[in-house]
């Protein structure tokens, strides 16, 4: 993934550490929009939006 590799490229740029403190690259959290879903425990919902551009 791109965001990925920018993170990686970013804290291997600050050379690991940022004013003395280590810079650390979370992996991403990927997501998603299914309805048949909603119903399970510890699932959290969003209504999915339109967007047009002009």
């Amino acid at each position: 993934m791109i965001a990925v590799a920018v993170a990686d490229a970013v804290a291997t740029a600050l050379d690991g550490t940022v004013g003395g403190r280590d810079v650390l690259v979370a992996p991403p959290v990927s997501y998603g929009s299914s309805g048949e879903h909603q119903s399970f425990a510890g699932t959290s919902r969003s209504a999915p939006r339109r967007c047009s551009c002009s």
